[in-house]
C-alpha cells in the first residue's frame, strides 16, 4: 500500500498507534514526509545519473559511411571535450619506481595493461571466459553485486578513448548484442564456439551430428539433455529432425545472452558512461576497432619492416646504413608467437634467456608499448650499448657502439626481453 515508506517507518507509524491498523494507516496518510514520486521524477532522477545519450554530444549524418578510423578520432575529440566524468579527462600517468613523462606512451601501455589484465585476468579475479575470438563474461552473482562489470565497462572505454586499444578476442555475437540491444543483431553472429562450457559444447554437438528421429528421442531422454533443453527454454516438443536447428539455436542464445543478461547489462553500464556505445551505434564500422578479433590485430615480420622509416640519401653515415640493415635483419628473426622459444645457440651462462630471440609482440610492445602496429617505427641513433625506444611517439634510437651484426643483435633482444613491459619511457 505504501511503496514509497520503508519497514521501519511503518512499525513506527503502527506503534505510535499502539496497534491500531486504522489509526497507524491514517497517521501514515497525514504524515508530512510523504512525497509524491512520479513517473517523470524517477525517470529525471535515473537519467541524472547517467547523463542523456543525445545531451551535449552529436556525430555528423555522414558518420555511418565515415571509415572507422576517421570515425574514432571524431569520437575521441567529441567525448574529451564533455570533460564532465573524471574518465574523460586525458590522464597524467606515471609509473612508480620508474622515469619517464607521459607524452600518451606511457598512457598506451597503462591501457594495454588494464585491457590484458581484464581478459586474462588478475590476482584471481577472472571476468571473462571461452577460447580466443569467443570471450564471453563469466557468470557470477558476486561479480554482479559488486558491480565488477560496470567497471570493466569502464575500463574498457577507457582504454579505447586514451590508449587506442580495443578489447581483443570477445566474441562478436556478443559484441554486436552489447551495441544494438536486439538479439537479431546478434544472434546471424553465434556459432557453437561460442559456448565456453565443453560439457555444454559437446551436448550440441550431439544434436547437430544426430540425423535420424530415433537418435534424437534417445539424446531428449537423457537427463543432461533434459536440463539443458529446459534451461533454453525449448520444453513444449520432442526433438526431432525438423526442429532440431532451432533448439541448438535456443540453447546458444540463453548459454551466450540470456544467462548472462545481468553480466552484460553491467558492462553496457560501464561503456555508457563515456557514450561509447552511443558512437558504435552510428558507427557500426567502428566495433571491430573497440572489439576486434585476434586475427585482425596481427602484423607480420613483413609489415614490421614496411613500417620502419629512417632518413633517406647522404646525411647517413656507412655505419648508420650498415646499423639500419642489422636492425631489419634482427626484425626477420623474431618470433612469431612468443611461446615458441628460439635461443641464440651462443648465449650460455647466467642471463642467457634475455639474449634468446623475442617474439614480434615483444617486439611491438617495446616500440609502441601496446602490441598494436598502428603507426610509422622511426630510426634515430644513440652512441649507448642499448636500443632506446620512445613509445609516446614511435621512435626507437639504435646503438652505434656495435662493430658486428652478433653484438648489435644480442642488445636488441636484451633490451626488448627486459623491457617490452613497464620500461617506463615517455
Amino acid at each position: 500500500m505504501f511503496p514509497n515508506k520503508s519497514e521501519n517507518d511503518l512499525m513506527r507509524h503502527l506503534q505510535n498507534s499502539h496497534g491500531d491498523i486504522n489509526s497507524a494507516i491514517s497517521s501514515i496518510l497525514s504524515d508530512d514526509e510523504i512525497t509524491q514520486v512520479t513517473v517523470i521524477n524517477v525517470v529525471e532522477e535515473e537519467s541524472s545519473k547517467y547523463p542523456d545519450s543525445n545531451e551535449g554530444i552529436a556525430y555528423p549524418l555522414n558518420t555511418v559511411q565515415m571509415p572507422a578510423h576517421a570515425a574514432c578520432s571524431m569520437y575521441r575529440r567529441n567525448i574529451i571535450k564533455r570533460g564532465e566524468l573524471q574518465l574523460c579527462e586525458p590522464p597524467d600517468v606515471t609509473f612508480v619506481g620508474e622515469e619517464g613523462i607521459d607524452a600518451k606512451g606511457l598512457t598506451k601501455e597503462l591501457a594495454y595493461m588494464i585491457v590484458k589484465g581484464l581478459r586474462e585476468g588478475n590476482k584471481g579475479y577472472m571476468l571473462f571466459e571461452g577460447q580466443a575470438n569467443h570471450m564471453l563474461p563469466i557468470h557470477c552473482e558476486e561479480h554482479v553485486q559488486s558491480k565488477l562489470f560496470v567497471y570493466a565497462g569502464q575500463l574498457i572505454a577507457f582504454a579505447f578513448l586514451h590508449g587506442h586499444i580495443g578489447f581483443p578476442g570477445m566474441s562478436r555475437a556478443l559484441a554486436k548484442y552489447i551495441v544494438s540491444r536486439d538479439l537479431k543483431d546478434a544472434v546471424p553472429h553465434i556459432c557453437i564456439q561460442d559456448i565456453p562450457d565443453i560439457n555444454t559444447r559437446l551436448l550440441v554437438k550431439e544434436i547437430e551430428n544426430a540425423e535420424t528421429k530415433e537418435k534424437l528421442e534417445e539424446l531428449y531422454l537423457r537427463d543432461e539433455m533434459q536440463n539443458l533443453l529446459a534451461q533454453a527454454g525449448f520444453t513444449t516438443e520432442f526433438l526431432s529432425p525438423t526442429n532440431k536447428d532451432r533448439a541448438i539455436q535456443d540453447i546458444l542464445v540463453h548459454t551466450i545472452f540470456k544467462s548472462r543478461r545481468e553480466e552484460i547489462e553491467g558492462l553496457r553500464e560501464g561503456m555508457d558512461a563515456l557514450h561509447l556505445l552511443d558512437f558504435l551505434r552510428v558507427s557500426e564500422v567502428s566495433i571491430p576497432k573497440v572489439f576486434p578479433l585476434d586475427s585482425e590485430i596481427t602484423f607480420s615480420a613483413t609489415d614490421v619492416i614496411n613500417a620502419v622509416k629512417h632518413d633517406e640519401g647522404s646525411s647517413l653515415s656507412g655505419h648508420q646504413h650498415m646499423v639500419i640493415g642489422w636492425f631489419i635483419q634482427c626484425i626477420k628473426m623474431l618470433q612469431k608467437d612468443e611461446n615458441d622459444a628460439v635461443t641464440d645457440d651462443t648465449a650460455t651462462g647466467e642471463g642467457s634467456e634475455l639474449q634468446s630471440a623475442p617474439s614480434l609482440k615483444e617486439f611491438v610492445l617495446f616500440i609502441f608499448g601496446q602490441p598494436v602496429l598502428h603507426m610509422e617505427i622511426k630510426v634515430k641513433f644513440t652512441n649507448g650499448y642499448f636500443p632506446d625506444p620512445d613509445s609516446c611517439f614511435g621512435i626507437v634510437s639504435l646503438p652505434l657502439m656495435h662493430t658486428n651484426y652478433d653484438n648489435f643483435c644480442k642488445a636488441m633482444n636484451v633490451a626488448i626481453n627486459s623491457q617490452h613491459v613497464g620500461y617506463g619511457r615517455g
